[in-house]
């Protein structure tokens, strides 16, 4: 059993006061995302917090498409791979919307 010592109790206060400010980071980034997704995202769980990370991911990890063109991805001659990266995008939100209660 380790003892306690004044050392330990600073360094847990350190590193209690370093997760307080990540959490508030972490929701004042979260909040940004309540108007585009239409809901309330106030006491997530980890698991939905993780979801949100996938979704940065996919949309960071899509190519740079010109607003006028990504407006015609639903046209019958978009491209395979704009058709693909709108399918993944709009499965993860329906996903979102089963799972996530809003």
């Amino acid at each position: 059993m380790t003892d306690w010592t004044p050392t330990w109790c600073d360094e847990l206060l350190v590193a209690s006061q370093q997760l307080a400010r990540f959490v508030d980071v972490l929701h004042s980034k979260v909040a940004t995302l309540e108007v585009p997704l239409g809901r309330s995202l106030n006491g997530l769980s980890m698991e939905a917090y993780a979801d949100l990370d996938a979704l940065a991911d996919l949309l960071l990890s899509a190519p740079k498409v010109p607003a006028k063109l990504a407006r015609q991805a639903h046209d019958a001659g978009a491209s395979a791979g704009e058709r693909r990266w709108s399918t993944k995008i709009s499965r993860w939100l329906k996903r979102w919307e089963n799972d996530v209660p809003g």
